[in-house]
């Protein structure tokens, strides 16, 4: 049988909840302000990963064209040395052969 007592009980549980509530209502909105922030934090490195990274694989497409050119101007040199090389025997057999007339 309900009484004044334990209306009042009731009453006062029933404030603590909602005192409760509010309170968990405002760190959960301050919770959800840090994590914002720590998010917006996130992206931004992100960001600036994403720009290094593309800039260093720039750079290092950059470097290996450059390598590449290099191996084939070293080719190029290595056939005109071999085309010299040709020239100068050839010279030298037709100086061998003049000198031997």
């Amino acid at each position: 049988m309900p009484n004044e007592n334990n209306s009042e009980l009731i009453q006062f549980i029933s404030e603590k909840f909602d005192e409760v509530g509010e309170k968990f209502e405002k760190f959960e909105n301050h919770m959800s302000e840090k994590f914002a922030g720590a998010d917006r934090k996130v992206e931004k490195l992100e960001q600036k990963m994403d720009s290094r990274f593309d800039e260093l694989q720039t750079s290092t497409d950059r470097a290996v064209k450059h390598h590449e050119d290099n191996k084939k101007e070293i080719v190029s040199m290595g056939n005109r040395v071999e085309r010299s090389e040709r020239n100068i025997v050839k010279l030298a057999e037709a100086t061998d052969t003049e000198i031997e007339q």
